[in-house]
């Protein structure tokens, strides 16, 4: 009996490279979990069973739009990837949205600016936890009556009793994504990533930049002018947006917590030259919408990727503002589970 004693007070009972506790280990070696099982409700993709880079297998889940909520049987801890919405890109002038905010607690991943892994989330038996999907903002392409409601990307997050973040009681946030510059008075928003900056000669302000509160969870737009007519990119999650040279958004970030290969998140929308350059980003991974010109539409963001909206001209076929809205954001969890 005092051997068992022992080993039960004395055992480090962790998963590799993680310091996860997640159950005891039986006398067949195999692990058994403190999560039994997850009921789930919304707009949710398949349960699916995958082997992390730790070698431990998870299940996940992928919330991809609205309102959803999760509930174990058991006490135990999640790992999860939150996206927010991509911000809106504007319509003449050029400028690109930026990345919804990107936090992770998955083993193997990073978070921006080197910041470190969130801790690991503690949930309980019984307890209904919700999680909200961001929607992408829509295109900057009238005088704003309000401008971070309607052009900014949405918040994403995860809530329930006893969660604990940095940035308030009860809920993990990832910031929605900042809208290109429209105007001289209607400057790039500040957000998960920072809008990209207007073209013309007009600098933007301070609001270029990206959110550090709770974290950092992105990149600052650019407010690239090499012509007089050119707008910045939007930031993105795994970089500033280009400040010279191209007008391509910040790159995105990868994270392989969903099927254990990289999927590619957050990228920052293009922003582009008005007088028929034509020499924005090409749209996709690693970043988000493609920027329009004279003879060619722009792209929004994509869905569930959190990607900020590529910018249109003022004019011409690539006129379509309707293709400049960032794209929609994603939570994804994922937990240790009995073989």
């Amino acid at each position: 009996m005092k051997d068992i004693e022992k080993i039960f007070k004395d055992k480090q009972l962790r998963s590799p490279h993680t310091g996860i506790y997640f159950g005891i280990v039986g006398g067949s070696g195999a692990s058994v979990s403190l999560i039994e099982s997850m009921d789930v409700t919304g707009t949710v993709d398949n349960q699916t069973s995958i082997t992390g880079s730790d070698g431990v297998t998870y299940k996940t889940r992928r919330f991809t739009s609205g309102t959803g909520t999760f509930t174990p049987t058991g006490d135990g801890q999640i790992q999860y990837l939150i996206v927010a919405g991509g911000g809106g890109g504007a319509r003449g002038y050029d400028a690109g949205g930026g990345a919804g905010g990107y936090r992770t607690n998955a083993t193997g991943e990073e978070n921006p600016n080197g910041e470190d892994l969130d801790e690991l989330l503690d949930v309980t038996d019984g307890t209904t936890y919700t999680v909200v999907v961001g929607a992408g903002g829509g295109n900057a392409s009238q005088t704003p009556t309000n401008q971070k409601s309607t052009y900014a990307g949405k918040d994403s997050s995860i809530t329930g009793s006893g969660i604990t973040d940095s940035g308030g009681t009860n809920s993990i946030v990832a910031i929605g994504g900042g809208h290109g510059q429209r105007t001289t008075t209607w400057n790039n928003g500040q957000g998960g990533s920072g809008g990209g900056g207007r073209g013309s000669g007009a600098a933007p302000s301070s609001s270029v930049g990206h959110t550090t509160s709770p974290t950092v969870q992105g990149y600052p737009g650019s407010n690239f002018q090499s012509a007089p007519w050119e707008g910045g990119g939007g930031g993105g999650a795994g970089g500033a947006a280009a400040s010279s040279g191209t007008q391509h958004g910040g790159a995105g970030r990868a994270n392989a917590i969903l099927t254990g290969s990289d999927v590619w998140y957050a990228g920052g929308g293009a922003g582009q030259g008005g007088g028929g350059a034509g020499n924005g980003s090409a749209g996709g991974a690693p970043y988000g919408g493609r920027a329009g010109s004279p003879s060619r539409s722009s792209q929004n963001g994509e869905t569930n990727t959190g990607g900020g909206g590529g910018s249109c001209p003022s004019s011409g076929t690539g006129n379509t503002p309707s293709t400049t809205g960032g794209g929609s954001g994603v939570v994804i969890i994922r937990w240790q589970y009995a073989a």
